[in-house]
């Protein structure tokens, strides 16, 4: 995993400099914590976005969340690319939305994939061990109150520890193998 996050810090390192606001949102989320989650307040995770199956009709089905890094990539689960890596065409990145199931959110923009780069060690020693991804766009992100980079540390040093907080965001089920039962974006703190 270290490999590939310092692949992305190399691929990125140039326009992340360009970028001196990554990880701020324009529109402050709730911050309480509690446990299991709850609806995020709308458009407060601007680098959230959803992954979809590209079947050509112009609709976007949910496969997985990933994580705006630059104006032109996006980083993700390898799960969620597996198989599909010579089929970048297969997907769509749907930025600034909050509700998935939604295709007319006011600033809602979707950009095609045009390249996969899933880290060599996926799934070893175990199934989901380097479980992370890059994907290309082939067009560039312009950023909006809706539509955020979020920071990529420049090392891991100190990236977690005792006492720091993380978070969490994201679409779908609330089980292993339930049901997508949330179309608004939820969040957690641990």
């Amino acid at each position: 995993m270290f490999s590939l996050i310092f692949f992305a810090g190399v691929v990125v390192a140039t326009s992340l400099g360009a970028l001196p606001d990554c990880g701020k949102t324009p529109i402050p989320p709730d911050e309480t914590r509690i446990v299991g989650g709850k609806i995020a307040k709308a458009y407060s995770w601007p680098w959230q976005v959803e992954m979809c199956m590209n079947y050509g009709d112009g609709g976007c089905d949910l496969r997985c969340g990933g994580t705006i890094i630059d104006e032109q990539w996006i980083m993700s689960a390898a799960h969620c690319v597996d198989g599909y890596e010579n089929q970048a065409a297969s997907f769509g990145i749907k930025a600034g939305t909050f509700k998935y199931n939604d295709n007319n959110e006011p600033g809602e923009v979707v950009f095609n994939v045009s390249q996969i780069f899933k880290n060599p060690q996926y799934g070893s020693p175990h199934q989901f061990s380097h479980d992370i991804s890059l994907l290309k766009l082939s067009g560039k992100i312009t950023f909006t109150d809706h539509i955020q980079p979020v920071c990529v540390p420049k090392n891991v040093t100190g990236l977690v520890h005792k006492g720091k907080s993380a978070w969490v965001t994201g679409w779908g089920a609330t089980s292993e193998d339930g049901p997508c039962m949330y179309k608004r974006i939820w969040f957690i703190r641990n």
